[in-house]
């Protein structure tokens, strides 16, 4: 379910989001990742798994020339075009995909990520879950697997 626009203040810049109780939302670790962005003026991007988009929205403030922004979910792709929208964010291209698939064959310089890693036996919403040890996704991810 959607709910209200918020605001946040991550390094220095404001950011608004729509927040989609089904899709991952902004976390510590989250801001931690964007706290630690480079510069990113004028390269290309890849947002691994991206949510809300909050990571896109952050590279492109720190002046990303081209962002890619995938997902497995379509409901957080469009939570994160709402929210690309809403910040007057126009040099994302979001992508429907598991990991990698959707930008096979395709360079870019940074890759951003901030992949479900919260270990359980049980399965928690596909968002956040990372199986049992909370690396499924994870070692994925570092090893550039689909």
């Amino acid at each position: 379910m959607l709910k209200r626009v918020r605001s946040f203040s991550i390094i220095g810049f404001t950011v608004r989001l729509v927040m989609d109780s089904k899709v991952y939302p902004l976390s510590f670790t989250t801001r931690l990742i964007a706290e630690n962005l480079p510069d990113l003026n004028g390269l290309e991007v890849l947002d691994l798994g991206t949510g809300s988009g909050i990571l896109a929205v952050i590279a492109s403030k720190l002046g990303a020339r081209k962002i890619i922004a995938t997902d497995i979910s379509k409901r957080a792709l469009a939570n994160a075009s709402i929210n690309l929208k809403i910040n007057n964010i126009e040099n994302v291209g979001l992508r429907y995909g598991s990991l990698y698939q959707p930008v096979e064959g395709e360079t870019l310089d940074v890759i951003i990520s901030n992949p479900p890693m919260t270990p359980s036996i049980q399965p928690s919403p596909r968002y956040t879950w990372g199986g049992a040890d909370g690396r499924i996704i994870l070692d994925k991810t570092i090893l550039g697997r689909s």
